[in-house]
């Protein structure tokens, strides 16, 4: 018996055989200019303007902002609020449509791969309510703090000035003024002296 595709099955001859003919067209077409690397360079090229897009539909944001390639607005550009000589690197924010504000005051940097995550799910329903039902919470990330790679903050956390958030934490709590947290979740490490 002959291995027969599901889409013939299911699609008149004429279109199925126009679909194969596509197929076969595009992937000449790839080979033709240059296979896997010029299609991983679109792909580049498409990040890089779609960081650039989300940086500028964020409207309320000071001098000196910059992202890098992969920085991404999941959602809530109009509820980002960001001072000035701010590095996002290839960050990840998920801002609310209403209460779920992400606000980062001056002098912020983050490592690679930072989420600032102020929407969630309501993990108390189930299938498809919880898909559905999105519950937001504030997150201010003050002055001259530093978020380092892969650190998640999430909704509902004000991160104090000039602290430090480990590489890869989770911040779930409120961290203070010049403290220094790390792990999963973040845990208090020290205070940094200062004058």
């Amino acid at each position: 018996m002959k291995n027969i595709s599901l889409y013939k099955t299911i699609l008149p001859t004429p279109i199925y055989s126009f679909l194969r003919m596509i197929k076969r067209k595009w992937y000449a077409f790839v080979r033709r200019n240059g296979g896997k690397d010029w299609t991983d360079k679109i792909i580049m090229e498409r990040d890089r303007i779609s960081s650039e897009e989300h940086l500028s539909k964020i409207t309320h944001k000071g001098d000196f902002v910059y992202s890098e390639k992969g920085f991404r607005v999941f959602n809530g550009h109009h509820n980002i609020f960001l001072g000035s000589n701010i590095y996002l690197v290839d960050s990840l924010l998920n801002a609310g449509d209403t209460v779920g504000k992400i606000t980062i005051d001056d002098y912020v940097f983050f490592g690679t791969n930072v989420s600032i995550l102020a929407r969630a799910h309501n993990y108390n329903v189930f299938n498809l309510d919880r898909h559905q039902q999105i519950t937001e919470k504030p997150i201010h990330i003050k002055e001259g703090a530093w978020i380092a790679s892969g650190a998640i903050v999430l909704g509902g956390v004000t991160i104090g000035k000039h602290s430090v958030v480990g590489a890869g934490a989770v911040v779930a709590s409120d961290v203070e003024d010049y403290a220094i947290v790390a792990g999963n979740p973040a845990k208090f490490i020290r205070f940094i002296e200062h004058k």
